[in-house]
């Protein structure tokens, strides 16, 4: 592939990957408010000795992995992730290139994996028809959801910073 093939690959997978990433950011940021008010509901409703809620804290642990997802990935699409600089300081750009060639690979296995088992997860709550019966009747499913998703939208930042990485080592090896 020439340089600029190359060139209008990456952009149009940057664009396409920016668009995901800031649909995702804005339903993550909609989805705050209504749940900081049903969370704190929950606080007082558990205090009063009413009742209890307690899918609200199940519940909690998928929408704060979700975030934190969405989180990760703004962060490295943004450039603002931690490097190690004493790579680019005391070590060949050809070795730091394929340091961060080989970390994206592996944060990128780990994400795989994550989404895998997420997926699973989802298939056996739809399967089996599991639901909270604590306080309210829900199906678990649609909250389970939300990791397969996240670490989805988090490993296609990661694979669009694979291939700029891969881009970047490859022009600089070419000079």
């Amino acid at each position: 592939m020439d340089e600029r093939a190359a060139s209008k690959v990456e952009a149009t997978f940057t664009r396409v990957v920016d668009n995901i990433s800031k649909g995702a950011l804005y339903a993550a940021a909609a989805t705050v408010a209504p749940w900081t008010a049903l969370f704190t509901v929950y606080i007082f409703v558990r205090k009063s000795g009413i009742g209890t809620f307690f899918f609200v804290e199940e519940y909690t642990h998928y929408w704060m992995v979700f975030i934190t997802c969405l989180a990760f990935a703004y962060t490295l699409r943004t450039e603002g992730h931690v490097k190690i600089e004493l790579l680019g300081r005391y070590f060949p750009k050809r070795f730091s290139h394929i340091v961060e060639i080989l970390v994206t690979l592996l944060a990128l296995v780990a994400v795989g994996v994550f989404v895998y088992y997420g997926i699973q997860h989802v298939i056996t709550a739809i399967e089996f028809n599991i639901h909270w019966s604590s306080g309210v009747e829900s199906l678990q499913w649609p909250f389970y959801l939300w990791l397969p998703i996240g670490y989805g939208l988090l490993g296609l930042a990661l694979l669009l910073h694979l291939y700029c990485s891969v881009m970047t080592a490859i022009r600089g090896w070419a000079k």
